[in-house]
């Protein structure tokens, strides 16, 4: 393994200095967009908007003034990597990098503009639309937007957000047959899935319940625009979250004519198509898309009514040859939002955004498991339902100088099946020293309600458990960043943080390790109080280089801790508390034109080296006497298992042809071919402990084409 990882990285190295010959076809295509202002949305009209061209191109200016709308359209761009710069009086200039121009779609951009603070006498310094900043204003630490680009270009991300957001500092994922994340050191259940300002069940198919993961995404990269990401102490607006934040934004299609995209691939096809919609004298766009996995039908997933159905079986046959049922689920939930916001710009200085949304839940959950106590299949579960929350939020933002702003907020949960309730401060400042460093302190409370099926989980007599009655987890963020800007479009960013969980719920049924902070999925059959603790807190470094010239690189690294406490009082390490984790992402993309061809050609890669999870140690002996894995559970979580490390690469081979664009490519997930360690059981064959290994190389190959 350690041979063909030299070979691949020597391979890698070599392939970013080769030269390739450019003698491009002139191919064009149109560039368009609308530019608002930063807050409320409101179109700017009249700000000029100038292609920023490649030095190889011809020497000539593209540019366009928007219209009343805010609209812009740039016609006869080349194909290739292009620049805009945005300029408006009374605003800071806007400037977007690397935007990708095919001759196959048109390309359509949203740009928003901030405020200057402008005094008499004094000279307004300009700033950039930093890549690493958040679209929400209002999230000053821990946050960074993301592009659909991004999802396909990164190794092994295959258009997915999860995977692409592994590379990011904080972030671990160590399931090579899962998109499952974990968070500085969280549970997987305490992110938040969110689209275009609503809560969404977890996007993934072959989900396990009470988990924001699965084996694919159900997300199709035609469907979304550049979106946020957040791992801390975000803003009022984002409840029901303890660790983190996909909050999605949908693109809208083309108002000025019809585009298709047809991909297809290891894992399916995918089909969209878009094009102007007009209805009287109003006029609109409309996009559709449909995917098909090899493994099933994806479902409809939609904005203000939403699901999710999971069902599964476990049967084993006995040494007498019977079957026996140890564990069955059928579990379905249902989602309609109400959502309402008001953003408000009183001037250049206050800014405020309130909102409120309710969810309506229906639910109907059935879980049963096998009791070796008792010796028959004993229900957990079995309980149909509806019920209700209820969010509201109100934030304010104040910028006293120009170099200052300041942040405070909000948030308040209701949750009417126990009318339990929560309300978070949020607050955050930052400090910007100039237009390329800066400052930050962010301050949060957040709470989340448990996995809804745990407040049904049934006592033996069948009667209903006191865990209805639990309150939502709670916790304290705190977060400490510093980001620079250095030259050669390289950004360097660390973060401190701190992070105290409380009304935790942990076993009611006398001292013990347990504590919903371990659970991977599933709901929790035991009797639960919230009476449990935890603390996660570790340091965070990003020191990356945007696409330039073709190169991009993100190395991320973070070292944590992450303790909890059962009913037992006893400060212990959680599951997943790996203590380190360092990531290299890397890709190189060369213009290869030849013979009055238009191609490209990108290789990219991605390493991965982290801290494995933990678990409790087997107790050899008793596991011989009952024939099973049985472990020391006052030992719960003592043991560490292997590192986890893996390598993923990528190539891609893209032409440009006349109106028509065309990719192909493979991604090697899991390279090395390493079989990463998943957990440790007894095996009663070999009568030994023996570790369970993962997934080991898995190549995924695709074509797509855009006309």
């Amino acid at each position: 393994m350690q041979h063909l990882l030299k070979i691949l990285l020597l391979l890698f190295l070599h392939l970013l200095f080769i030269p390739f010959v450019s003698s491009a076809q002139n191919y064009t295509q149109t560039v368009k967009g609308t530019v608002l202002e930063k807050g409320i949305k409101n179109p700017l009209i009249g700000a000029t908007v100038v292609a920023v061209l490649p030095e190889t191109s011809e020497s000539r200016v593209i540019g366009a003034v928007t219209d009343l709308n805010g609209h812009f359209r740039l016609t006869n761009v080349p194909v290739g990597k292009i620049g805009i710069q945005v300029t408006y009086l009374g605003y800071k200039d806007a400037v977007l990098s690397n935007i990708t121009v095919n001759s196959g779609k048109e390309v359509d951009l949203t740009i928003e503009m901030e405020e200057a603070l402008i005094k008499a006498g004094e000279v307004v310094i300009t700033a950039k639309v930093a890549k690493q900043k958040a679209l929400n204003e209002l999230a000053t630490v821990s946050a960074r937007t993301f592009s659909v680009e991004e999802t396909q270009r990164f190794a092994a991300a295959v258009n997915d957000p999860a995977r692409m957001a592994s590379s990011y500092a904080g972030v671990v994922m160590r399931d090579d047959g899962n998109n499952t994340i974990l968070i500085r050191g969280n549970a997987p259940n305490g992110l938040l899935w969110r689209m275009e300002g609503v809560d969404i069940p977890n996007p993934n198919h072959f989900s396990n319940v009470g988990s924001s993961g699965g084996g694919i995404s159900i997300l199709s990269a035609q469907l979304l625009s550049n979106s946020d990401f957040m791992t801390g102490a975000f803003p009022s607006e984002y409840g029901n979250a303890l660790s983190g934040v996909f909050d999605l934004k949908l693109r809208k299609g083309n108002m000025d004519k019809y585009e298709y995209t047809l991909q297809a691939g290891v894992l399916g096809i995918d089909a969209a198509a878009e094009g102007p919609m007009r209805i009287g004298n109003q006029t609109g766009s409309f996009l559709a898309n449909y995917r098909y996995s090899t493994l099933s039908v994806l479902s409809k997933l939609g904005v203000m009514a939403s699901g999710t159905e999971n069902g599964y079986e476990e049967d084993e046959f006995m040494p007498d040859y019977m079957k026996r049922r140890n564990y069955e689920q059928q579990h379905r939930q249902l989602k309609y939002t109400l959502s309402t916001v008001l953003n408000h710009k009183f001037n250049a200085r206050h800014f405020l955004r309130s909102g409120a949304y309710v969810n309506f839940l229906d639910f109907n959950f059935k879980q049963s498991e096998w009791d070796l106590s008792e010796n028959y299949l004993r229900r957990e579960i079995q309980t149909t339902g509806q019920t209700q929350t209820l969010n509201a939020f109100a934030q304010w933002q104040y910028r006293p100088a120009e170099r200052l702003t300041m942040n405070a907020g909000l948030h308040s949960m209701v949750f009417f099946l126990n009318n339990s309730y929560s309300v978070e401060p949020r607050a955050s400042v930052k400090y910007a020293f100039s237009e390329q460093s800066s400052l930050s302190l962010g301050y949060g409370l957040h709470a989340q309600i448990q996995p809804l099926g745990v407040y049904f989980t049934q006592l033996e007599n069948g009667q209903i458990n006191r865990n209805r009655d639990l309150n939502p987890t709670k916790a304290h963020h705190l977060v400490l960043s510093y980001d620079r800007v250095l030259p050669g479009n390289l950004h360097l960013k660390t973060e401190a943080y701190f992070q105290h969980l409380y009304d935790v719920p942990v076993s009611s049924s006398g001292p013990t390790s347990f504590s919903m902070l371990n659970m991977i999925d599933g709901f929790e059959s035991e009797s639960l109080v919230n009476q449990g603790n935890g603390r996660n807190f570790g340091f965070e470094l990003t020191f990356e280089k945007f696409l330039t010239r073709g190169l991009y690189f993100l190395l991320s690294s973070s070292v944590y801790e992450a303790k909890y406490q059962g009913s037992d009082g006893i400060w212990r390490d959680t599951r997943y508390n790996g203590n380190y984790a360092n990531t290299f992402t890397a890709g190189k993309e060369w213009d290869w034109n030849k013979s009055r061809k238009n191609r490209s050609v990108a290789f990219n890669l991605k390493l991965v080296h982290a801290g494995g999870y933990r678990d409790t140690p087997v107790d050899l002996e008793a596991s011989k006497a009952e024939g099973r894995t049985v472990r020391y559970e006052s030992r719960a979580f003592e043991s560490k298992m292997p590192d986890y490390f893996r390598l993923d690469v990528g190539a891609r081979l893209k032409r440009n042809y006349a109106n028509i664009t065309t990719t192909v490519g493979i991604d090697l997930q899991n390279a090395s071919n390493r079989l990463n360690v998943y957990n440790r059981y007894y095996d009663p064959n070999s009568k030994s402990i023996e570790y369970g290994r993962q997934t080991g190389l898995i190549p995924v190959l695709f074509y797509k084409v855009e006309f």
